[in-house]
């Protein structure tokens, strides 16, 4: 409960199983489910509300190296992307785990995606080079400018108007979700490992060295806040952008 910080619930039944790992949970848009994806290549959805597992699914095309799991819906369809180091992303269906599409960069490994809820968009970023998908059809739409350097965090807007891309040099690369253009080349002290677009139309950038808030829009600098001890992990936010909270890793 984000009121109480009491667990709401601990999930059980057909969907748990103590000596699977699972590598990551995601919300799907509607709020109602979530989906975890575990290391005996199932993804278990469960409810929200109650905690119970709605669906186990030995999802089709996942190998050992699948750790990762994101969610979009259009209308009654929703489909899932999982990705690994070396191999390709793949389109899921939610209802049968049958893979629907492959989607593999040409000449570079896939190490980023990210979705985009309104726009059913999958984003796919690898050492040199971002792609963008639709997921229905898993069809290639963009290509953007390659790069000299890897990506170390991507970010996509819910609308899919804009996709965010951080790089060497502390650099962050602003695009245009229509057409593929660069819009805006913005920088951090440090390399930025985590980004995040909030619904309110501000950017959120995370280095070594400081938190960045920006406008998505005009790229004005809007607050840099405080850094939090260790290394940078992942940025939160609540609906609508209002609070972002940001940890780091101890070691």
């Amino acid at each position: 409960d984000a009121w109480t910080g009491v667990a709401a619930h601990v999930p059980r039944g057909r969907g748990y199983d103590a000596q699977a790992t699972v590598f990551e949970a995601q919300v799907f848009p509607d709020g109602e489910r979530v989906v975890t994806l575990r290391s005996d290549k199932r993804a278990v959805i469960w409810s929200a509300s109650s905690g119970k597992a709605l669906q186990s699914l030995e999802l089709e095309g996942v190998c050992e190296q699948h750790r990762a799991v994101r969610v979009t819906a259009k209308s009654a369809v929703v489909t899932g992307v999982s990705y690994a180091w070396e191999d390709p992303a793949i389109v899921w269906d939610p209802t049968s785990g049958k893979a629907l599409h492959r989607m593999k960069h040409p000449d570079d490994r896939i190490a980023h995606v990210e979705t985009s809820s309104g726009a059913e968009k999958v984003v796919t970023a690898g050492f040199s080079a971002i792609f963008v998908w639709t997921a229905d059809t898993g069809q290639l739409d963009l290509e953007l400018a390659r790069h000299d350097g890897w990506y170390f965090a991507i970010a996509v807007s819910s609308s899919g108007s804009t996709f965010v891309a951080s790089s060497m040099g502390g650099r962050i690369f602003v695009w245009s979700g229509f057409t593929g253009q660069l819009l805006r080349t913005l920088t951090m002290d440090a390399d930025a490992v985590a980004l995040a677009l909030l619904s309110s139309g501000r950017l959120v950038g995370f280095s070594r060295s400081e938190v960045a808030v920006w406008d998505a829009d005009s790229g004005e600098r809007l607050h840099t806040l405080g850094h939090p001890e260790g290394e940078p992990q992942h940025i939160a936010y609540s609906n609508g952008g209002a609070v972002v909270g940001a940890c780091g890793c101890v070691a």
